[in-house]
C-alpha cells in the first residue's frame, strides 16, 4: 500500500535544509521543468510526487496538486485519503484537483 502525506511549507524537514532528500516518482520531470512555485510537496511511498496548495471557501477545503509524474489508481487513492485526513482535521469537506495525471493500466 501506498502512504502519501501533504509536507506543509513550515515542516521541520523543510526548515532544516533545502531540499528532502527524497528521490522522486519514477518518470517524474526533470528538476529544470517543474517551473513550480508550490513548496509544500506530495510525498507518495516515501518520494516526492509533485507539490500542493490548499484553497478554503464556501466551507470546504481544495487542494491543488501539480504532480510531477502519473500516479497509477493505488497511488490516487493514496493521495485522496491524505487529503481527506487534512480534511478531517481542518473539520471541512476535501477535495482535490490534479487528477489528469492518472495512469488506469496496471491498477
Amino acid at each position: 500500500m501506498h502512504a502519501a502525506y501533504l509536507i506543509p511549507e513550515y515542516d521541520e524537514s523543510l526548515t532544516g535544509g533545502k531540499d528532502l532528500n527524497v528521490a522522486d516518482l519514477p518518470g517524474a520531470k526533470g528538476k529544470k521543468a517543474w517551473r513550480d512555485v508550490w513548496y509544500r510537496p506530495v510525498i507518495l511511498g516515501g518520494r516526492r510526487a509533485g507539490t500542493w496548495r490548499r484553497r478554503i471557501g464556501n466551507g470546504k477545503l481544495t487542494i491543488d496538486t501539480n504532480l510531477f509524474a502519473p500516479v497509477d489508481a493505488k497511488q490516487h487513492r493514496a493521495i485522496t485519503a491524505a487529503v481527506r485526513r487534512y480534511g478531517e482535521f481542518l473539520e471541512l469537506p476535501a477535495t482535490w484537483t490534479g487528477h489528469d495525471l492518472v495512469r488506469h493500466s496496471g491498477d
